[in-house]
């Protein structure tokens, strides 16, 4: 991040920060099948089957922009309120993908034996071990900001926030710069806009250690029904998805400002609930997960 800030008499704070961002993920996933033991004559040769694994890697870069102002409208009051806005992040990104099928199957050869057949296709061998790739361009949804802010006296301070981001207007583009009709009507199909509330508050025990406590709260991002919708002449073997619903996060964190040194440590816990499918819903019923989370943040800075 490159941030620029500008102070107005003490009324009026600007702020710019230009985001660079470095993409580098990988997803490996296998699928399998059994068919039942194979057995002739009361023989028991084993159990047919196969496997079929799937790499997949993103690598890319993406810049975005975050103007922001707060406002201290009374000049008497310590009552600030604050806006912000951040542009989508412009993603250019390459996804690379190879797959290995590995299948063993019994039957009978030409003398009427059973054998067992093994046979196994490597993408690698048809693209000269390369991956096959594909570049496209992902532009996030815009992001949207109001926080309102109170000082009493010099001990409490209170903060409150609304953010607004519209998933469904999340967008794909080849890169010459057509947009993915059919995938980006999918994305406006199965997502939606998200609010999210923040509200904390700080109290000063004595000018140099601080206590803090707040919550967050965000609502789903996923429509009902919404589902994994893999073009049917896909490798990809990741067929399952969760759709997650409304999540919450509650923090707890003490401070201390030192002349030199401060330090803060926080703990956050968070929570949700999602629907998890292992195939689309048409085949298989969701399972409900309640999904937890505990972090311990502590950071550490000197000031020169």
């Amino acid at each position: 991040d490159f941030n620029v800030a500008f102070n107005i008499s003490d009324r009026v704070y600007l702020g710019l920060t230009i985001g660079a961002y470095d993409v580098n993920y990988s997803k490996i996933s296998t699928y399998g099948e059994e068919y039942g033991e194979y057995i002739v004559e009361n023989v028991n040769y084993g159990t047919p089957s196969y496997d079929m694994t799937t790499e997949n890697k993103i690598d890319g870069s993406g810049v975005d922009f975050k103007f922001g102002a707060i406002v201290r409208p009374f000049e008497d009051s310590p009552f600030r309120i604050g806006v912000s806005v951040h542009t989508p992040t412009f993603y250019k990104l390459t996804l690379a993908t190879n797959v290995f099928l590995e299948s063993g199957i019994y039957g009978q050869n030409d003398k009427g034996e059973t054998e067992f057949y093994k046979t196994t296709v490597d993408s690698y061998d048809f693209l000269d071990n390369k991956d096959m790739t594909y570049d496209y361009e992902l532009r996030t949804p815009w992001k949207y900001n109001l926080s309102l802010g109170y000082t009493v006296g010099t001990n409490l301070a209170l903060g409150a926030e609304y953010e607004y981001q519209d998933y469904s207007s999340i967008r794909l583009y080849y890169p010459e710069g057509d947009e993915m009709g059919y995938e980006n009507s999918t994305i406006k199909e199965m997502l939606k806009g998200v609010s999210t509330f923040r509200i904390g508050a700080e109290y000063k025990v004595i000018p140099e250690f601080a206590l803090r406590a707040g919550y967050n709260y965000s609502t789903a991002a996923y429509k009902d029904g919404a589902y994994k919708d893999l073009p049917l002449n896909s490798v990809m073997t990741d067929t399952d998805y969760a759709n997650a619903k409304s999540k919450s996060n509650y923090t707890l964190g003490i401070g201390y400002r030192g002349s030199l040194v401060y330090a803060d440590l926080a703990y956050q816990y968070s929570t949700y609930k999602s629907d998890f499918y292992a195939f689309d819903d048409e085949y298989l019923n969701k399972t409900k997960v309640t999904n937890t989370r505990s972090q311990v943040i502590f950071t550490l800075g000197m000031r020169f």
